[in-house]
């Protein structure tokens, strides 16, 4: 009798075990909160300085290796933040993103799922961007890398669903 109350205790115990149903990829629901939380602000982060030409914020979310996958394959921060410092002198836009998935990977990583509709106009435009035109509508499929309490973009692979406007 003892040895199965013993038994029982010990299945019922690591059961209810915090290492057990409520981790995904070893890593607590405490830490998966927390990193979905700063790989969600990452992505506001994102938005908000991509539209606002702040090339120095907008780069300092990507790693130091990070790569942005578009036409031609941008690798390191220096570079896809040169890059869109170009963009930013002849481009307005506006990215409107939603987080569809985004979840931890281990205990500093993470995966995201974001869709994104792009609109926009040369930034000396005569005339505003007709409401409702959209240039693009795509799928930024995302890793990201933990340092410290702020979450990273180390790599962003961008598959185009469709495009209204030719590539540039």
């Amino acid at each position: 009798m003892r040895s199965a109350a013993a038994g029982l205790t010990i299945a019922f115990w690591l059961a209810a075990s915090p290492a057990s149903a409520d981790d995904h990829a070893g890593v607590s629901q405490q830490r998966q909160q927390t990193i979905v939380d700063a790989c969600t602000r990452t992505n506001q982060d994102y938005q908000f300085h991509r539209d606002r030409g702040n090339a120095e914020a907008y780069g300092a979310l990507f790693t130091e290796d990070a790569e942005f996958v578009l036409q031609k394959p941008l690798k390191g921060r220096e570079a896809i933040t040169g890059a869109m410092e170009k963009r930013f002198a002849e481009r307005a836009s506006r990215h409107f993103i939603n987080i569809v998935q985004l979840n931890a990977t281990g205990p500093d990583t993470a995966e995201g799922l974001i869709y994104l509709m792009l609109t926009g106009g040369p930034k000396d435009a005569d005339e505003a961007v007709p409401p409702g035109s959209v240039d693009l509508v795509a799928e930024y499929h995302d890793r990201y890398v933990m340092e410290g309490d702020r979450c990273l973009i180390q790599r962003r692979a961008v598959n185009v669903i469709f495009r209204t406007q030719p590539a540039g």
